[in-house]
């Protein structure tokens, strides 16, 4: 079963759109402001509760942030880079 299924649709959404913003050399991912926007337009959510879903993510360890990483700045779990 894939993971994005696994996730309930709007949360999916947002990772999926998320996963066209990362840098694929380093699987960073950094939470601007024009990226939340994206999420916003292309999932139809409010900014607020694109907000709710990055967190969301961070509580399923789906985005990560390093000790010593600029505010913002997150890496896609290399456990999911490998599924």
């Amino acid at each position: 079963m894939s993971l994005l299924n696994l996730l309930d649709s709007k949360l999916a959404e947002t990772l999926r759109v998320i996963l066209t913003q990362v840098n694929t050399d380093t699987y960073k991912w950094y939470s601007t402001t024009t990226a939340r926007q994206e999420i916003s337009v292309r999932c139809g959510i409010s900014i607020p509760s694109v907000n709710r879903y990055i967190t969301r993510l961070k509580e399923k360890d789906i985005l990560t942030q390093q000790s010593g990483s600029s505010r913002g700045e997150y890496t896609l779990n290399r456990k999911i880079i490998e599924l």
